[in-house]
Formats: C-alpha cells, sequence, structure tokens
C-alpha cells in the first residue's frame, strides 16, 4: 500500500503533466499556424466566422500575429521552455480578450434568440515590439442614438449595433522588449492587457 507522501507526489506530477500538456497545446497551436495558413488559424480560434465573441483584427494586427508566431518558433531553436512559455501567454491572452463580458441574448432574423457578445474587442497595430492597441467596443441597443457613429462597429447578421467603450493594450514585457511604462500586476507574464 502506497504512502500519503507517495500519493501526494504521484498526484504532484499528474498535475504537472496536465499543466505540461496544455502548454504544449499553444505552442503546437502557434507552429501549426506558421507552417500552414496563418489567417486561417487565427479566424478558427479568435475570430470565426459569425463568431458570437470573436476578436476582430486590423491587418497590421494580423501581420503582428504572424511576426510573434515566427518569433516563439525562431526563438525554440535557442530556449524551447521560453518559446512554450511565450505561446502559452500570447495566446491565453488573446483568448482572455475573446471571451471578455460574456454574452447576451438578442433576437435574431426570422425572430429567433442569437446569442451576441457584450463586447467586440479589436487589436490593432500600435508601433511597439509584440504589442497591440486595444478598442473595446460595447453592445447598445438598436434604438442606438447616433452620437459617436463614427466609433461604431456592427455586426450585420445579427444587427447588433456596438459603440466604443474603452481603449488599452495588449503590452509585451518579456526579453528584448525594452522599458515599458505600465503599472502591472501578478506574475512574470510576457504579455498583459492594460486599459
Amino acid at each position: 500500500m502506497a504512502s500519503i507522501a507517495e500519493t501526494r507526489q504521484d498526484a504532484r506530477k499528474e498535475r504537472s503533466e496536465k499543466q505540461q500538456a496544455e502548454l504544449r497545446r499553444n505552442f503546437d497551436f502557434v507552429t501549426n499556424a506558421c507552417y500552414g495558413h496563418l489567417n486561417s488559424r487565427i479566424e478558427d480560434r479568435w475570430a470565426g466566422y459569425r463568431m458570437t465573441n470573436g476578436l476582430l483584427f486590423t491587418e497590421g494586427a494580423r501581420t503582428r500575429i504572424g511576426s510573434i508566431f515566427g518569433w516563439i518558433q525562431a526563438m525554440a531553436y535557442h530556449d524551447k521552455d521560453l518559446a512554450i512559455r511565450a505561446a502559452d501567454d500570447f495566446c491565453g491572452q488573446l483568448d482572455n480578450l475573446r471571451d471578455y463580458g460574456g454574452e447576451h441574448t438578442v433576437n435574431g432574423p426570422n425572430g429567433r434568440a442569437d446569442v451576441v457578445s457584450e463586447y467586440r474587442i479589436e487589436l490593432n497595430c500600435d508601433g511597439t515590439l509584440h504589442g497591440f492597441g486595444v478598442l473595446w467596443f460595447m453592445r447598445c441597443e438598436n434604438d442606438y442614438d447616433g452620437k459617436t457613429e463614427e466609433r461604431l462597429r456592427r455586426d450585420d447578421y445579427l444587427r447588433t449595433r456596438y459603440r466604443f467603450s474603452f481603449n488599452g493594450g495588449l503590452l509585451y514585457h518579456g526579453p528584448g522588449g525594452g522599458e515599458v511604462f505600465a503599472a502591472t500586476l501578478g506574475g512574470n507574464q510576457l504579455w498583459s492587457i492594460h486599459t
């Protein structure tokens, strides 16, 4: 019969193996995107067609993501552990942005109920190393007053309107990033979301 110490050690080992598998999953996603069709991989994971909570990317942001994925792949030849951590952190931050704000049920076309995101989030290239500008658009009722029409996003499929809410950034704090003048809370993240 196993001792309590052996049982705890086995549980820690199993937990560690699960964590490593999750880290590996994001690294494998980055690798497949680099050697496959990058835009379709981005669309499938973060900005799916008619996705209720997908991210919006400018062309500059798509290019930046490709650059980051290539950088992670190159880093893997020198420091595989850092590359795996970078892939996990970057993909995790984009997953967090994609899911921000939750969902809301609205009456869609033909009177059926559809689920839409409370926020649509746009990433753009902000000129910093591995960083992005982020714009949050909040869902508004269809009787929108039009005061900020120039900052309005519209989901034509569900006829849901979004108005500009606030801006921020997805900032890189990792190796070679230089000075980043932002207050951060938490651990050793390579990327962090700021408003």
